[in-house]
């Protein structure tokens, strides 16, 4: 029986990875390693470290080699699985509502499972002050974002989380006040989390290809969600060829430095 909640970690690895083929025809894109250690492994024992005891990650594309990594425990956290079997046709916001169960009413940390980050971004929202919060890479060349970005509203609070699907310049949209980049790590309080949920179911059954989006910018406008700078610590999503390039050639030797 839990005595205090640290809160619970969502970790969607379901995706099949489409556009880092051939790599991904034989290994998730979770289960890449850096230095011995996976993408996966690294995000949990980051937030292990925080103090979190539960995750529960959701699997579809190679989901036996990832059970078989991670385990029912690791480190100190126990770790859930639920199979996503739509996932070849399915998008994250999917994958996250099948998780439902598991964080409604509860402090929930959403991840995404392709993320190589420094481990002081993991301490950052963790120990936060804030209920509600996201991080912002506000570094990022916002001209040139074609994937999220954070709209910020009054008092820097969130307002929504635009996202382009056909990878278009966000500038080009004329939206306003686009601070940075989402990196994909997100707080939420228990009210807040219970909304969410709401929100991704009703947004699935309108169809919404991006549920996940529409759900947090839903929440936005009825919970104050602030935005955390990443204050230039290194992380990169890895999504393409030259993500995975970056991250072993750049990104993945700042963060060592920055260990040592």
């Amino acid at each position: 029986m839990r005595t205090e909640d640290n809160g619970i970690l969502i970790i969607p690895c379901a995706g099949v990875g489409e556009r880092l083929r051939p790599i991904t025809y034989q290994t998730p894109k979770s289960l890449i390693e850096f230095g011995r250690e996976s993408i996966l492994e690294r995000l949990l024992k980051a937030f292990a470290k925080g103090g979190l005891e539960e995750a529960v990650i959701i699997v579809g594309h190679f989901s036996d080699p990832i059970k078989k990594k991670i385990g029912k425990e690791f480190k100190s956290m126990s770790i859930k699985f639920i199979y996503n079997p739509f996932y070849p046709i399915s998008r994250q916001g999917h994958s996250v509502w099948l998780a439902r169960k598991y964080f409604e009413n509860r402090v929930t940390y959403h991840v995404d499972g392709d993320l190589l980050l420094d481990d002081r971004l993991v301490k950052k929202i963790v120990r936060s002050k804030y209920r509600n919060c996201l991080l912002v890479d506000d570094a990022a060349n916002i001209p040139y974002l074609t994937e999220e970005a954070v709209v910020v509203g009054q008092n820097g609070m969130v307002k929504c989380v635009a996202w382009d699907e056909e990878g278009q310049a966000l500038w080009k949209q004329k939206i306003p006040n686009i601070v940075g980049e989402s990196v994909g790590v997100i707080k939420l309080s228990p009210e807040a989390s219970t909304a969410y949920s709401y929100e991704l179911d009703k947004f699935l059954r309108e169809g919404k290809n991006s549920a996940y989006l529409e759900a947090i910018s839903a929440i936005c406008l009825k919970f104050d969600i602030w935005y955390l700078s990443t204050n230039g610590l290194p992380w990169i999503e890895v999504d393409y060829p030259a993500d995975l390039e970056r991250a072993r050639s750049e990104i993945y030797p700042k963060i060592l430095s920055r260990k040592k």
